[in-house]
């Protein structure tokens, strides 16, 4: 176990040590490296005005991910390359999306800019991470209006590489490639981080630490620092275990490790369920796709994760470990309570099993909320029937998501009241949502019967 984080930053190999648990990327660069061209706006992974990109080695070559870095923990770079607006182009010629971007009249106040161009160049450098369109969607704009950044986007894969980017490239995945991703053991005043690579090791760091918090892709633990100010004094990272990050398509199931990423499974899941192409695509943003996890979005027991009610309407299964062993239950028996679920003080979620689609099998999944991307659901309804078996999820209603148990069972919608009572708050009142989701439920169940 190491007790550095080393990742490749600037063309040489950089180490940090001490670093606390809470310690962020974006107030190192700024404040400790003095590269202020990330800015802080939001401060909790919306705005994008902070987004770099994170590249990793995955043995075919470089994997490039933009990162909001205003809630990326500063341990996150551990073994990785760290890309800032700093890093594209030079004093002498800019970057092509950089060039395209002044020539579209992309900039105007210049603060979101440079979250605007690293987004940009993560889908430049890597074409397959994301249609067009969808690399902006994690950024926003005051003043300059979108006009001209989607029309950069829409040219981007027309724009030539730029070769000082290039060799930059080359040089990190050469550096990345010659070393091994050991694990990472790291203990200072400020509190203790652990990154274990063996998944016994993760187990055994759960069963004595029970009380510390479990980290997937930091996309919530970010806010939990920025916007609540948690002090954690241990954190446990669980995407350096390859079980728990593998994706594997099976004989009759898709396997997703809780620490696989919402990029990861992607592609394995629409290729079974292509109805889920536009609820994936408003499920946070890029930045937050590549980093959040299935797991995390269990774990946190929020009653408005998207993934839970989907899963609910698959028919999915989850994989509980610990050093005692291991225990499977339905994703719909996970959740106890507000934010209290049946995951053991000295247990982690290990992977989801998916059934893979059969046959004649109908999908269909709502989610309502007042914006398209990027927005917290006032309901998400999730309904799915495999021959004569009716699944409905249910997220974003009440105090848990849940299933339509009574209107699975009776097909019928007076008795939806028995399944949900559902709460008002800012986002609607509980006779809204009622409506609302009674009306896309009688939807589906008319057209597929």
């Amino acid at each position: 176990m190491r007790t550095t984080i080393r990742f490749w930053f600037r063309d040489q190999w950089h180490e940090l040590t001490p670093v606390s648990p809470t310690d962020l990327v974006l107030p190192f660069l700024r404040e400790q490296c003095r590269l202020v061209g990330s800015k802080e706006g939001c401060n909790e992974g919306d705005c994008g005005a902070c987004t770099a990109i994170l590249a990793r080695h995955t043995g075919k070559g470089l994997e490039f991910q933009p990162v909001n870095t205003c809630i990326l923990p500063v341990a996150a770079l551990d073994h990785a390359w760290l890309l800032t607006i700093e890093d594209i182009g030079d004093h002498h010629q800019l970057h092509p999306v950089q060039d395209a971007t002044v020539k579209a009249n992309g900039t105007q106040c210049g603060f979101c800019t440079p979250g605007f161009v690293m987004s940009l160049v993560a889908g430049h450098l890597q074409p397959t991470l994301a249609e067009p369109l969808q690399l902006l969607a994690g950024n926003l704009c005051r003043c300059t209006g979108y006009g001209g950044l989607i029309d950069v986007a829409r040219q981007l894969h027309t724009l030539p590489q730029d070769p000082h980017l290039q060799a930059k490239v080359e040089r990190a995945e050469a550096a990345l490639k010659a070393t091994d991703s050991e694990g990472l053991a790291m203990i200072t005043p400020e509190g203790r981080i652990d990154a274990p690579t063996q998944l016994s090791d993760l187990l055994e760091l759960r069963r004595i630490y029970p009380d510390a918090t479990l980290v997937g892709g930091a996309t919530d633990v970010g806010l939990w620092i920025t916007k609540r100010l948690d002090q954690l004094a241990h954190v446990i990272f669980t995407g350096w275990c390859p079980e728990l990050t593998a994706v594997e398509v099976r004989d009759r199931t898709l396997h997703i490790g809780a620490a696989a990423t919402y990029q990861a499974f992607r592609d394995p899941l629409l290729e079974q369920y292509p109805e889920l192409t536009e609820w994936l695509d408003r499920l946070g943003s890029v930045q937050v796709r590549g980093r959040g996890t299935l797991g995390g979005n269990f774990a946190n027991g929020s009653p408005i994760g998207d993934s839970p009610p989907v899963l609910m309407a698959l028919d999915a299964t989850m994989t509980l470990l610990s050093y005692r062993g291991e225990r499977t239950l339905p994703v719909d028996a996970f959740f106890k309570d507000y934010r209290i679920t049946d995951l053991g003080p000295d247990e982690v979620i290990g992977w989801f099993t998916v059934p893979r689609r059969t046959p004649g099998m109908r999908l269909q999944v709502d989610k309502v909320s007042r914006r398209i991307d990027q927005d917290i659901s006032t309901a998400l309804i999730a309904c799915a029937l495999r021959g004569d078996a009716l699944r409905i999820g249910l997220g974003g209603l009440a105090a848990t998501p849940r299933l339509a148990n009574h209107v699975m069972h009776s097909r019928n919608l007076r008795d939806l009241s028995l399944d949900i009572t559902p709460l008002s708050d800012l986002r609607a009142s509980s006779h809204y949502r009622y409506q609302v989701t009674e009306g896309l439920i009688r939807s589906f169940m008319e057209e597929h019967g």
